[in-house]
């Protein structure tokens, strides 16, 4: 009888992926912009930190349209296919979602 004993642990990520629904965050500090093209492509997901929910905060939509900071709530997770951000007062953190 054989047994095999290799460790699973880098095969399962680099085979299946990341776990869970996001798997990378970028960080916006205040008076910052964020581009979602290249590196930062298919960022799905937005956060606003305490002080950025200001109308100078501006989420720019991929299919067309701007969302003022004002018009969200801080510290809640808002599901949009993100083109731009940027960043007045506080912090916003952009996430990626796994799959894109």
């Amino acid at each position: 009888m054989s047994y095999w004993t290799n460790n699973t642990t880098a095969d399962t990520y680099e085979n299946a992926g990341p776990s869970g629904k996001y798997y990378g965050a970028v960080k916006i500090a205040a008076t910052e912009t964020l581009l979602c093209t290249g590196a930062n492509n298919g960022m799905a997901a937005v956060i606003l930190g305490s002080g950025a929910n200001v109308a100078g905060t501006k989420i720019h939509l991929q299919g067309g349209g701007i969302i003022d900071g004002n018009d969200l709530l801080p510290l809640t997770i808002y599901e949009f296919a993100v083109q731009k951000v940027v960043a007045v007062t506080g912090d916003v953190y952009v996430l990626r979602k796994k799959g894109l």
